[in-house]
């Protein structure tokens, strides 16, 4: 597609990745994460970052003993509920979304763990992102979009927001939807 701007996009990657690689810039992620979130959303945890352990190729930051959300065995075993577990998680990724836009844009298996009182633990604050206050409501609009199963709308607030360029026929879209 002709629109498409490679070298921005080429730009905006190598940008990630530096940033990436900078545990100067992951530990002050991990911190503002943690005044954010941690003590906003119950049971939800972040490592202490030891900002005087770190530099811009160590990060040092508390040990974590836990495990991963979907090993059953100690769910079962520490006796964890696992729709809290899931709430707690939900409820971090909309505050994260819809509340302040900071969010944790990584958030795989790998850097969510379960400690054994029950928290949900968040690893690794590289890849951090910000949403505006209209990418944020076009957020909510599209779950409410979602919701009411209005496709139609969905792809015109995708465009409006930029994801879909202007002049692009969205009937396709929406059918795919």
């Amino acid at each position: 597609n002709k629109d498409i701007d490679v070298q921005s996009i080429i730009d905006d990657f190598g940008e990630l990745i530096y940033r990436e690689l900078d545990y100067v810039a992951e530990a002050a992620n991990a911190q503002r994460f943690s005044e954010l979130y941690a003590g906003q959303v119950k049971d939800v945890f972040v490592p202490k970052v030891y900002s005087e352990l770190t530099t811009s190729k160590v990060l040092t930051m508390e040990w974590v003993e836990g495990f991963r959300l979907t090993d059953s065995k100690k769910l079962n075993e520490y006796g964890l509920d696992r729709k809290k577990l899931v709430d707690t998680l939900v409820q971090c990724s909309l505050r994260q979304i819809l509340g302040n836009g900071f969010f944790h844009a990584d958030p795989h298996a790998g850097n969510l763990l379960v400690v054994p009182d029950g928290r949900l633990c968040y690893l690794d604050f590289g890849m951090m992102s910000y949403a505006g206050k209209e990418q944020r409501n076009g957020f909510l609009l599209a779950v409410v979009h979602i919701v009411n199963r209005d496709w139609d709308e969905l792809v015109l607030m995708y465009q409006r927001l930029g994801f879909i360029p202007e002049g692009t026929d969205l009937n396709p879209i929406s059918v795919a939807l």
